[in-house]
């Protein structure tokens, strides 16, 4: 069943609201997690012969392990845009901890 643009944009809406709501330290471990699977993916991309294609390529493909790279960098992206907007600019990569003392 293929998704109607409005429903594309709610089920990003929604997504958007629920990373707002993350705690600094569920960002970090979701981007982690994140880390992880992208690794294992590109290790895929290598293992199926196809480590020498450029990232715009891999992610215009229609194919399953291209479809899921392309899902993961998406992920990635909303968390980091989180990060940027807690941040500001010169985000760094994680946001940082309070730690209690």
């Amino acid at each position: 069943m293929a998704w109607s643009d409005a429903a594309r944009r709610a089920a990003a809406e929604a997504r958007r609201r629920k990373i707002q709501a993350m705690r600094p330290s569920q960002i970090n471990k979701r981007l982690d997690y994140l880390d992880k699977r992208s690794s294992r993916a590109n290790d895929a991309l290598i293992k199926a012969g196809r480590g020498r294609e450029r990232y715009h390529d891999v992610v215009r493909a229609k194919d399953p392990l291209a479809l899921h790279i392309r899902f993961l960098a998406k992920r990635q992206s909303e968390l980091r845009d989180e990060i940027a907007r807690r941040y500001g600019p010169g985000a760094p990569s994680r946001l940082p901890l309070r730690r209690n003392r």
